[in-house]
């Protein structure tokens, strides 16, 4: 039997064992009557609620029992599409609940009937407390794993995981569940929030940039060292799955670890066109594992798959190897077209058209044809022009490799397109891409 459940993680006993005693005493002081806040009798009586509050809060924060109704609703068909939904109606009822209670205190203190009072200020606060407590479980719960995963057992979690195992191998008897597609999609998003929120701490960044750099494997070193932070429960126990299974020499684990950094991947690469980092080897490197893993997950539903087939000449990437002339040239070429396609209002990043264009810079670079530029030479006309509206012309490539047709805000750089069209020489896209560099090569 595998164990899943949490292990070496940091517990934080002495906070707990702080805040139940602090809950105890402000209890005691109220029921005592040692301090009574300068309200009389009523001082007392505002102390124990305080610390009904506490209590609530306490014991919500730590055994989760609101969220096991939730996780009983979750179990429902079709109800985990409606998760948070259901969250926030039983929130809702909760604190209308708690409000009535409240008031009900409020009659009873008019007419100086203690008993009631307390009563009923107790339920009000304990439901607070509770309300409080299951807010905060919620927000974890969300950022660490859903609350149907939190209170499912081990053998339901493995049953999972082989479920998860066939769909990545491309068993064709078996489809994802909607709990994995969720638990997916919200491992992509934690990822890709901790790489966009290292990339606005320009120093934090740059450690992150260096090691990645420096390391042997670098898409291994990405997801099991800097992305650590961000495992959920689930990611975790599919680990262990895998670990205790004696399944990690399987590719079952690549193609976990590929589809959960593949939007990483472009926030990287975004980030890395900047003139700023002028880390061309790794941003070449980052490109390449890109489409990797775009052909690794080729076919799988959670992958947006804007797999470019068409011809890909690769590169080995080690930490030891530095970039050859070619390709080093090669590499700032792509960095600063995307970089400057990037400055265009319009352009969205992506990496596919990006691969193309490297690609065919590899394939013009060993052709004499495009070698010898010369006045004669007619494509050399359009190279003023374009070196004008850089920009432009960068964001309207983008989308002609990316086979989207010409933006109407693209004008001059449609012209010089259509017109190199009607050339029809037979490689148009080597066309293209040879004025992009012969213009490039102007500007900087």
């Amino acid at each position: 039997m595998f164990n899943l459940k949490n292990s070496g993680k940091i517990t934080h006993g002495n906070f707990q064992l702080i805040f139940a005693i602090i809950c105890i005493t402000v209890i005691l002081i109220g029921i005592s009557g040692k301090i009574n806040l300068g309200f009389a009798n009523i001082g007392r009586l505002i102390l124990f609620l305080i610390g009904i509050l506490l209590v609530a809060i306490f014991i919500e924060i730590n055994h989760n029992l609101t969220l096991i109704i939730d996780s009983k609703i979750l179990s429902e068909p079709g109800m985990i599409t409606k998760q948070t939904e259901n969250f926030r109606q039983i929130s809702l009822i909760m604190l209308g609940f708690g409000v009535v209670m409240f008031l009900m205190a409020f009659y009873f203190i008019g007419q100086r009937k203690y008993a009631f009072f307390t009563s009923f200020a107790s339920i009000s606060l304990w439901t607070f407390g509770t309300l409080i407590g299951r807010t905060i479980n919620g927000v974890s719960i969300n950022t660490k794993g859903s609350m149907e995963w939190k209170f499912m057992k081990d053998e339901e979690k493995i049953s999972y995981y082989s479920q998860l195992k066939a769909w990545l191998d491309g068993s064709s008897n078996n489809t994802i569940s909607s709990i994995q597609q969720d638990k997916i999609i919200n491992q992509r998003v934690i990822f890709d929030d901790i790489i966009r929120k290292q990339t606005k701490l320009p120093k934090r960044f740059k450690d992150t940039i260096n090691s990645l750099d420096e390391s042997e494997d670098m898409l291994e070193y990405l997801y099991s060292i800097e992305l650590k932070s961000g495992y959920t429960d689930w990611l975790d126990g599919a680990e262990r799955y895998i670990e205790d299974g004696n399944i990690r020499n399987t590719n079952m684990r690549e193609l976990i670890k590929r589809m959960l950094t593949i939007n990483v991947l472009d926030i990287l690469l975004q980030e890395l066109s900047m003139p700023d980092w002028r880390n061309t080897r790794l941003f070449l490197q980052i490109l390449e594992e890109k489409i990797k893993s775009e052909r690794y997950l080729s076919g799988h539903s959670l992958v947006n798959d804007t797999l470019d087939n068409r011809i890909s000449l690769q590169s080995k990437f080690s930490s030891e190897n530095k970039l050859s002339k070619l390709h080093e040239d090669m590499g700032n070429f792509v960095r600063f077209v995307s970089w400057q396609a990037l400055q265009w209002e319009e352009y969205r990043f992506s990496s596919g058209w990006l691969n193309f264009l490297k690609t065919q810079h590899q394939i013009i670079s060993n052709s004499s044809t495009y070698n010898d530029v010369n006045i004669e030479h007619p494509l050399v006309k359009h190279i003023p022009k374009v070196k004008e509206n850089y920009q432009e012309w960068c964001y309207t490539i983008s989308e002609v490799f990316s086979n989207r047709r010409i933006p109407d805000s693209s004008i001059i750089a449609e012209s010089i397109i259509n017109e190199v069209r009607r050339m029809d020489t037979g490689h148009f896209n080597s066309d293209l891409v040879s004025i992009t560099y012969w213009a490039y090569d102007k500007l900087v």
